[in-house]
């Protein structure tokens, strides 16, 4: 991916931040107001996600990243306090 301003992101990394976040096609599909063959065709590689629709995803993909983060360290305090 590039900077915020040319955000692209090649379809296997779409399809990586799919799976990551537990969604469908489907569902990252109306999560980013798409057509399900758009995100068919980033993660076929015919097309690659870009402009408002890749940070979208990259923003998706963050808030995923620092959930996970958080819940990570919450497990360790856990078992720190007992």
């Amino acid at each position: 991916m590039t900077d915020a301003g040319t955000a692209k992101i090649s379809g296997p990394e779409v399809a990586r931040i799919r799976k990551a976040l537990g969604l469908f096609q489907r569902e990252l599909a109306e999560r980013l107001g798409v057509k399900v063959e758009t995100v068919v065709a980033w993660e076929s590689g015919r097309n690659r996600c870009r402009g408002p629709a890749a940070r979208m995803l990259a923003e998706l993909a963050r808030e995923h990243q620092a959930a996970e983060l958080a819940h990570a360290r919450r497990i360790v305090a856990d078992a720190d306090a007992s």
